[in-house]
């Protein structure tokens, strides 16, 4: 026992003692627990030391938080490292470290090729490099189109500027698209659309909370500027400025939100029906002058629409005493909507509305946008030169192995579902096997139109004139399933199209950090790979699931499927509901087909890695499986600005970047498995949708 005058001396012993102990045991643990356990409180570097994974390459572990425990954020600790060291440009909305990545490196390297092109894309190009030029035009380009907007003076003139504008794709009160008919996929339909609006969302003319109140105080002073370079006063341009906004807000709230127009069914009508509808818009005038009389709605019903209730509005709008505020409107819409062509008066203005809704502090550079602006024009001209010098025949060879890996994978999973009744399994199976998979590019266009030297907006009105022609012959033909549409093979991106029942993967997806022969299997299934097999998903999701194995639109699931598949997708859409950025939701309905798709995406992709790598004679092993992980997490490192983070929760159909990585990885138990996460890691939540094994696939 200690005396009393040792008592001090004794309890700092005792203390050291016990300090002495926890810190071996606390080392111990840590050295047992590898790579990782999954606690929620730990030290700064704590983890760094824990983890022994050798194997990640260089260039990943430079993108990488290994401070953070990877059980409780992986998204940070996959692009803490990246996300920390890169600032946004003041021409960027976002920098997203692959995706933006890749692209910004394929059009630099482009450039010089389309800047010297003796052909259509190198003159459109250097046309819009003419800066002299477009500077002393200024608003001249435009007078053809405000002398008929200044000379409306009755209902038929309305119509007939109306339909002149949408010729030069100035999307004036409603917009339109030919597409294949979701009942009928062998025939291509008129499909017409909510549209009309400058600002993305309706209710942001319509909403009084302090936020959108700000936004549409800075939207007027735009408008008012805009008008005032087509050569009004500025008191002309103030009147002008809120008669336009004022059939802005009126177009608002006819307009369906986007959650709702994402699944609202679509009706047929002919060109009487049409107009019997919405007799204030005089269809048949409006296609006559529009170039479409004969092939829209003339002789069958090929005329497609999900909201009934925008097109009576439009109608109810058309029919006033006076014109003023449609002038006014008119003159507002192709003034901006043709401005990014015109002048750095206009450009100035059109950045001004970016930078109210995203915070982007000034233009791209000027070959930037040139560049763009012949890739959007001119696609397969700059894709030719794409594929000469950088299209690798093995990558494609590579994918197209790849993609039936993974169709593989995925039907075997169609298979062995046991929510699913045979007979929808079989159908689904049926549907599957018959999508059809096109890798690279598509057959080639020849824009048959004049592109002149010195005549920029000429020549994108040319290109638009083109496009739209080519668009209303195909309502005579039959539909073309492998038609390519809007993808190019420059561009980084993957698409499944409902309608024909095919997805499409261009070349430019089949770069490095997505994918190289010389990485391991695990770096490119974990990343290429759940981008390939996240398109294969969207054939079943709760849009897609509804299209049969030739794209037609039809019930051909059981009932009981049907109510098994919705509890299920419900799950997942109250699961990304309560999550949060910067203290607001992510709507769980208007992002849930892009989250099924991302959550059966890494499924289906890990199940082929593992496959592919036993059938090797390698099973994967920890470090393999972290790797797959990792290179998902990666594939959606970026950087966004706060503005543009909130918008997107309005309008974008994807979850944020950090939620595409960490949605389905916690959804996901073979992640934790793959991470040792405790049963207590954030990242290992104990109540999954679907039990940890995909919430629906």
């Amino acid at each position: 026992m200690c005396s009393s005058d040792l008592d001090n001396w004794c309890r700092t012993t005792a203390l050291l003692c016990c300090l002495v102990l926890l810190t071996v045991g606390v080392t111990a643990w840590m050295q047992t627990c590898v790579p990782f356990c999954g606690a929620k409180v730990r030290a700064t570097g704590l983890w760094k030391k824990a983890w022994s994974n050798t194997t990640i390459p260089a260039d990943m572990q430079s993108a990488m938080d290994t401070t953070v425990d990877p059980c409780q954020d992986f998204y940070q600790f996959a692009c803490g490292g990246f996300t920390e060291s890169t600032g946004i440009k003041g021409d960027q909305v976002e920098w997203a470290m692959a995706w933006d990545g890749v692209e910004s490196r394929i059009s630099k390297e482009l450039r010089d090729a389309v800047a010297t092109d003796k052909g259509k894309a190198g003159i459109f190009y250097r046309s819009c490099m003419d800066t002299e030029t477009i500077e002393k035009l200024g608003a001249t380009p435009l007078e053809p189109y405000l002398e008929a907007i200044d000379a409306i003076k009755t209902h038929e003139d309305l119509i007939k500027v109306i339909a002149m504008l949408q010729k030069i794709n100035v999307a004036a009160y409603w917009d339109w698209q030919v597409m294949a008919d979701p009942t009928e996929p062998t025939r291509y339909v008129f499909a017409i659309l909510d549209a009309g609006l400058t600002l993305p969302e309706p209710k942001m003319y319509t909403d009084d909370s302090p936020e959108f109140s700000h936004i549409r105080q800075q939207y007027t002073k735009v408008v008012e500027n805009v008008l005032m370079l087509t050569g009004l006063t500025a008191t002309q341009a103030k009147a002008a400025a809120a008669d336009a906004i004022s059939v802005e807000t009126a177009i608002a709230k006819h307009t369906l939100p986007s959650h709702q127009l994402r699944t609202a069914k679509a009706k047929h009508y002919t060109m009487a029906e049409l107009n019997k509808m919405a007799p204030g818009l005089n269809f048949p005038l409006m296609m006559k002058e529009f170039g479409g009389a004969g092939v829209v709605g003339a002789h069958t019903n090929n005329i497609l629409m999900k909201d009934a209730g925008f097109m009576r509005g439009l109608s109810d709008m058309m029919n006033v005493p006076t014109y003023w505020a449609h002038k006014a409107y008119l003159r507002f819409m192709v003034a901006y909507g043709l401005g990014s062509d015109l002048s750095n008066k206009f450009l100035e203005q059109g950045l001004q509305v970016g930078h109210i809704l995203t915070g982007v502090e000034h233009n791209t550079p000027r070959w930037r946008k040139c560049y763009d602006s012949v890739k959007s024009n001119l696609p397969d001209e700059v894709a030719k030169l794409f594929v000469r010098s950088h299209l690798n025949t093995k990558n494609i060879d590579s994918a197209e192995e790849m993609m039936q890996t993974l169709r593989n994978v995925f039907k075997e999973m169609i298979e062995e579902e046991k929510w699913m009744t045979p007979t929808t399994q079989k159908a689904a199976v049926q549907k599957l096997e018959n999508m059809f998979i096109q890798v690279g590019h598509g057959k080639w266009q020849d824009y048959d139109f004049d592109v002149v030297p010195h005549q920029f907006l000429n020549n994108t009105n040319n290109a638009k004139r083109w496009i739209i022609g080519r668009a209303l012959q195909r309502l005579s033909k039959p539909v073309d399933r492998e038609r390519w549409g809007s993808m190019d093979p420059t561009q980084v991106d993957g698409s499944y199209a409902r309608q024909v029942n095919g997805v499409f993967l261009p070349a430019g997806l089949l770069q490095k950090p997505f994918f190289s022969a010389s990485y391991p299997v695990a770096r490119n299934y974990g990343s290429v790979g759940a981008v390939m097999a996240h398109e294969l998903t969207h054939g079943f999701d709760d849009v897609g699931r509804r299209y049969d194995q030739n794209g037609r639109l039809h019930n051909w699931w059981q009932p009981q499927d049907v109510v098994a598949f919705k509890k299920r997708a419900d799950c997942l859409k109250i699961y990304y509901g309560d999550l949060q950025v910067d203290g607001k939701n992510i709507d769980g309905s208007l992002t849930l087909a892009e989250n099924i798709a991302d959550n059966g995406g890494i499924k289906i992709s890990y199940e082929a890695f593992l496959q592919l790598m036993q059938s090797k004679g390698t099973p994967a092993n920890d470090a393999d499986k972290q790797l797959f992980f990792l290179s998902w997490g990666q594939t959606w490192c970026s950087v966004q600005r706060k503005k543009t983070a909130r918008l997107a929760l309005e309008d974008d159909v994807h979850a944020p970047d950090k939620y595409r990585v960490n949605g389905p990885l916690t959804q996901y138990a073979e992640f934790a498995d793959a991470w040792q996460c405790s049963d207590k890691a954030l990242m290992a939540p104990p109540n999954r949708c679907g039990q940890g094994y995909g919430p629906v696939w």
